[in-house]
């Protein structure tokens, strides 16, 4: 299923022109890309676009799942040796003196 997705998100794209705004989508079609043939309706763009954010909602809930595990686990890797904890205090210096 996701390399069908991935091919008609390469292979089949294509834009509609309706009133003032340009839809760029993708799905198998007969036509040009100039010309696609064929056409929505408001409904039809709407269901496209809320497919649109679920997949990439998913693809970037998957990216998260396996990046964010490795991240931790390359912050916690680069402790010093023998540091067990992260000093959390700040070092509180004085503004230099202002000349009047």
């Amino acid at each position: 299923m996701t390399v069908w997705y991935q091919c008609c998100t390469f292979f089949f794209q294509h834009t509609h022109t309706v009133g003032n705004f340009h839809i760029t989508h993708s799905h198998p079609y007969q036509g040009s890309a100039e010309q696609p043939g064929h056409s929505h309706t408001a409904t039809q763009f709407l269901t496209i676009g809320l497919l649109s954010l679920f997949a990439a909602l998913v693809l970037t809930a998957a990216f998260a799942a396996v990046a964010l595990p490795a991240a931790i686990r390359l912050v916690r890797r680069s402790r010093p040796y023998g540091l067990r904890q992260w000093c959390t205090t700040a070092v509180a210096l004085r503004g230099p003196p202002v000349l009047a």
